[in-house]
């Protein structure tokens, strides 16, 4: 029998939770993660994806290279630019992705030819993204994106320490 203290005990939250059933700690968890997710803007716990799009001259037509970035990449965050290879003018739009992308994200190409002008400079600029862990995709040249890359890397170090 309960003598008078225990009986007019407080009873905190966690001693609640004790007695109730357990799916209702199962909704309250549920509660509490919907509402962190809701209040939790998509930028701040996702990779984005970029699709980068870009043209030589305005005579030219960027929307190819957008259909087919957007029908592989559906979600991707697509970035235009009209660049002429010849002037040397700074690809703006280009970095810009580049000063924001981080670890984990992505960048979609119709093809290499759209990342860099030369080998010089595409190589430089992957190597360099690769080394950061940002994802490049290459929709016509899948062989060089960096993820088969890294898988490449991967099996061969696992031959080297079998």
């Amino acid at each position: 029998m309960l003598n008078g203290w225990e009986r007019n005990r407080y009873y905190g939250p966690v001693d609640k939770l004790k007695e109730m059933p357990f799916w209702y700690g199962i909704i309250i968890i549920v509660t509490v993660i919907m509402t962190v997710k809701s209040n939790t803007k998509r930028d701040d716990y996702m990779n984005k994806e970029y699709g980068y799009g870009r043209i030589s001259t305005e005579k030219q037509n960027v929307e190819r290279q957008v259909r087919n970035i957007l029908a592989a990449y559906p979600a991707a965050i697509i970035v235009k630019e009209i660049f002429t290879g010849t002037k040397f003018q700074g690809r703006k739009e280009l970095d810009k992705i580049l000063s924001k992308i981080q670890t984990g994200d992505t960048i979609i190409f119709d093809s290499f030819s759209r990342m860099s002008r030369n080998a010089e400079e595409g190589f430089s600029l992957y190597e360099e993204l690769f080394t950061k862990g940002v994802n490049l995709v290459f929709l016509k040249e899948p062989h060089i994106n960096t993820n088969t890359y890294r898988k490449a890397i991967e099996s061969k170090l696992q031959i080297a320490f079998d």
